[in-house]
Formats: C-alpha cells, structure tokens, sequence
C-alpha cells in the first residue's frame, strides 16, 4: 500500500493546493476504513496548508477538510483549534458554492462552545444552525443536521427529545447499523432508548456499536460503548451483566497502549 508513503512524504514537506488536496483524500481513506487517527493527521496537515492559501478552490476544499475533520474528532483532545478552525470555515464558506455547509459548520461550533461551558450561548448557535439547516433544501445536510440536534439534545439531558428526533429522522427500515449515524451518535441515542424505557432496543443498540467497535478497533469508542452498557445494565438491575462488562473493560484497557507516559489511562 503506497498510501502511507505519500502520507509520509507530504507530512515532511511545505504543501500547495494539490498536496492538500492529496491530503484530504488520503485522510478520506483512512476514515472509510475508520483509521480515524491517521485521517485525523492528514485533515489537519491540509487545514494547516490551507490556511495560507486564497481563492475559491481552496476555501471549498478548507470547508470540506473542516468538516470531516470534526465529524471525527474526539472531544477529549484539544478542542479550542478545532473551534477557530470552524469559525474560519464559516467566514469561507460564505458567498462560496458551500455556503449551505454553514448550517452544519455552526451547530459542530456550538458543541464545541458546549463543552467549554458556554452553555447559552452554544444553545442560541445551535438554534442558528438548526434553522439554516431546516430552511436549505438540501436533504443530506438536513438529514446531517438531524444527527447532531440528537447528539446536543443528549448534552443537554433530554433524552425524550433524542429519541423523537431519531424516530423523525430515521425511517424503520434504516436503522442502526445502516443508519449512517456516527459512533458517538449511536452510543447517545442507545443511552437515551434504554433510559426512556426501551432498554431492549437500547441495550441491543450499545451490544451492536460494541461489535462494531472491536471489529474496527476503534479502543477509546468501544470504551465509552461499554460504559454505557454497563451503566444501563447497573440502573436497570442486571448488576452481574454490567460488572461483567465492566471486568471486561478493565482487563481489555489494562493491556491497552491507550495511556499517557505516566501510565494513567486516557479514555476518561
């Protein structure tokens, strides 16, 4: 696979439009086949050559590249670059044929500003998002935008509100797991079913994300999978079923390169 040695080759070298370009669709690749942490890598190196580069092309592909980087990203890292990275996006984006993405790039900043305890104001920019979401006549970014009012109904505890909107959103018969939903997504709204009396459907919800999780191998999500699932478990009296998720979690992080140097675990 020379997918790896352009990678490299581009990550050591200043880079112009066409290496960001190389960038993002490299970045592409590995997300499709969810190696997020290196996709991470290339989104940002292009986010990083972009910046200085002007000119119609090169805003759309900043939107684009800013976009898919927060699709992905993992609010435990540092999210304050993500966020300028996002406001640029928006300035970008307007009067630009992407214009439409601005819906979607201001409701990523209001979770964002959520998890800086910026709580009224992510409510109003999300608002603001939403309702240029709603009046676009784009299905995609609409059903997009359905997608992350899940996950900051769920920020905000209103766990009802989540599953009204995934029933909105989603028609039966495209369900998880071909319901395009992101991980994170999937793990909330499991939450949300078991926690509003749905728990089979829940807890099948969380087993599956689970499954998904290990055959990826994506650590740090089946962790935040599995405490879900043994949390719900705990509440709903299935104490031996969620320790026993809980067991499986210690021993699997145990023996996890998933650490800081100083060996504290970085899942929490």
């Amino acid at each position: 696979n020379i997918l790896p040695i352009l990678v490299h080759q581009l990550m050591h070298r200043p880079n112009d439009a066409a290496d960001c370009r190389s960038l993002f669709e490299a970045g592409e690749s590995f997300r499709k086949a969810d190696h997020h942490q290196d996709a991470l890598r290339c989104y940002k190196r292009a986010i990083r050559g972009l910046g200085s580069l002007a000119g119609e092309d090169a805003d759309r592909l900043f939107v684009d590249v800013v976009l898919k980087y927060a699709l992905i990203f993992s609010p435990s890292e540092d999210y304050k670059e993500i966020s300028a990275w996002i406001r640029e996006a928006i300035l970008r984006a307007e009067g630009s044929v992407v214009q439409s993405f601005q819906a979607l790039l201001k409701m990523y900043l209001a979770l964002f500003m959520w998890y800086d305890n910026r709580r009224d104001a992510a409510i109003r920019q999300f608002n603001e998002g939403w309702a240029m979401a709603q009046a676009g006549k784009n299905p995609a970014i609409r059903h997009y935008a359905g997608a992350l009012r899940m996950y900051f109904l769920f920020w905000q505890g209103r766990f009802r509100d989540v599953v009204g909107v995934y029933e909105e959103t989603v028609p039966k018969v495209a369900r998880y797991p071909r319901s395009g939903f992101s991980t994170m997504v999937t793990i909330s709204l499991g939450l949300c079913l078991s926690f509003c009396g749905r728990t089979t459907e829940g807890v099948g919800m969380l087993r599956g994300i689970q499954a998904h999780c290990r055959k990826i191998g994506d650590s740090l999500a089946l962790g935040k999978a599995s405490l879900g699932l043994a949390s719900v478990l705990l509440v709903t009296g299935r104490t031996e079923e969620g320790m026993a998720v809980l067991e499986t979690l210690r021993i699997a992080f145990d023996e996890s390169p998933l650490r800081t140097a100083s060996g504290e675990r970085r899942m929490f």
